[in-house]
């Protein structure tokens, strides 16, 4: 990963220098200031998704009885860099979509959408300039890289519509409309079947709709990324037939739920790349009803979350001052072991599609380690306790 981590610098160097032959309009020394600070920021972290794009190659190689040539592993530390550079300019949105990472005032959200866009723009060229890649290929990874940008905002306008709290409590939705974009969930959506079904049979039949749009959201806004990008991996590698396709979904699932438990459990001194320290509770501060809230929605009584729920203006003091009671309240429910059992589920299905005699098998596994173990797993189990852990 280190070896990875130096490489995507060199990806990154490349993606300035584009800048500085076509658009430059500030002294080079500036740039990282103005559209850079973050990429920058996240390419000093081990980036999952990246490592997923690399490592699903070589399974692939593996598969084939091969290893990657020179100019295989070129394209797919490009497509890697690709990754990161999407989520950074995710990230650039969602701290101003979340209020994360004090983005709030109207200079740093100006800030963040300049550079988001500068960053979006300068990637389309960067594909283009990509090597050991003809134009055809070149095409479909310019469109991939399109559609991964528009899945990720219709989530969010999902989440904005049918994932507020608000629509929690009203609880009446449409039918899931027959639509291309649900034709694109249902595609990848098998594995997760066996999970879903034992989901919806100890959830009240009239939130079902509520938690199938839960997840069909966080496939477009997480999923669809690892995915996309690891189809455009086996056409690049001549692969119709891989595993690693649908072991990308599960984790791409496996990874929100973590993240959405991370999002209820407060890290002191812990940044990451999209949020710091004082973002704890982000979701139930933006009323954003996640796994772990739906499920503590459904169990507990009426408690501290549902009396700020209700009237976040006037209890806003909730989050602020009773962190601590929020957090027992959630795990006296038992919403946080229900999230950590469904992480560690996924993580075993996904775990048992790859080929255990696969040298890349190994490296992929790791990356299902959050689901069992994790920082805030440790911390929980520490400081609250839980029956899960």
């Amino acid at each position: 990963m280190e070896w990875l981590m130096s490489e995507l610098q060199t990806e990154m160097c490349k993606l300035k220098k584009i800048y500085c032959e076509k658009y430059q309009l500030f002294e080079a020394e500036d740039i990282v200031k103005q559209y850079f600070f973050l990429l920058v920021k996240r390419l000093q972290t081990h980036g999952v998704r990246s490592y997923l794009i690399y490592k699903t190659a070589q399974y692939i190689a593996n598969q084939q009885q091969r290893q990657l040539s020179a100019d295989e592993q070129q394209t797919v530390k490009q497509l890697a860099f690709i990754a990161e550079a999407i989520i950074t300019i995710q990230y650039l949105h969602n701290q101003i979509i979340d209020k994360k990472a004090k983005v709030t005032d109207n200079a740093a959200i100006r800030k963040n959408i300049i550079a988001s866009n500068v960053l979006r723009e300068l990637l389309f060229d960067y594909i283009t300039t990509m090597q050991f890649i003809d134009k055809n290929n070149k095409k479909k990874i310019e469109k991939t890289v399109g559609k991964i940008f528009l899945l990720v905002d219709m989530g969010q306008s999902m989440e904005l519509n049918y994932g507020h709290y608000s629509a929690f409590k009203k609880n009446s939705f449409s039918a899931i409309t027959d639509s291309s974009i649900n034709h694109l969930f249902d595609d990848y959506f098998g594995d997760f079947e066996l999970v879903m079904v034992t989901l919806l049979s100890n959830v009240p039949q009239e939130h079902h709709i509520f938690l199938q749009l839960y997840f069909r959201r966080i496939f477009l806004t997480n999923v669809a990324l690892c995915i996309l990008l690891t189809e455009i991996n086996c056409t690049l590698l001549k692969e119709a037939n891989s595993n690693v396709s649908r072991f990308a979904v599960i984790y791409g699932f496996l990874f929100q739920i973590v993240n959405d438990v991370a999002d209820i459990i407060p890290i002191e001194g812990k940044e990451t790349i999209g949020k710091n320290e004082n973002d704890v509770f982000s979701d139930l501060k933006n009323q954003n009803i996640t796994l772990p809230l739906f499920w503590h929605l459904l169990k507990a009584p009426r408690r501290l979350v549902y009396r700020y729920l209700e009237n976040p203006v006037r209890n806003q003091y909730i989050v602020e001052y009773f962190q601590k009671e929020i957090l027992l309240e959630l795990r006296d429910s038992g919403a946080i072991d229900i999230c950590i059992q469904i992480g560690r589920d996924l993580a075993k299905i996904a775990g048992n599609l790859l080929n255990p005699n696969n040298p890349a098998t190994l490296f992929l596994k790791d990356l299902l380690t959050i689901g069992y173990w994790n920082i805030y797993y440790k911390k929980i189990h520490k400081n609250y306790g839980t029956k899960q852990i």
